[in-house]
């Protein structure tokens, strides 16, 4: 994987849990995918966030640290979608959540 160098400082991580599930509500979420975006700054990441994910829902994501104090570490993006079945050849709606945490990465320099 690639990821832009930046010689001074740590670069911003936006490390992205893909979930979904199903309307019916005894359904449970599931993931399916994660994701690694790597950025210069933080307003290139709120910037690519924006054009990502346009129109979602978006709530803020907190963490608890040891003492029990919650910190905003990201946001959650909700969106209905929706595919066609193969099987049956009608549209199969879900709902998708992304959270989206914000992390600083300092790059190891081996030289």
């Amino acid at each position: 994987m690639s990821v832009p160098f930046k010689k001074e400082g740590s670069m911003i991580q936006l490390y992205i849990i893909k979930t979904s599930k199903s309307y019916n509500p005894k359904d449970m979420w599931s993931t399916y995918d994660e994701e690694h975006k790597f950025f210069t700054s933080i307003d290139e990441a709120k910037q690519w966030l924006s054009e990502t994910y346009p129109k979602c829902k978006r709530v803020k994501m907190y963490a608890d640290d040891k003492n029990g104090k919650s910190h905003h570490i990201g946001y959650i993006y909700s969106y209905k979608n929706y595919d066609w079945s193969h099987e049956t050849g009608k549209k199969e709606h879900w709902i998708e959540q992304h959270w989206i945490e914000f992390r600083s990465v300092k790059t190891i320099h081996f030289s």
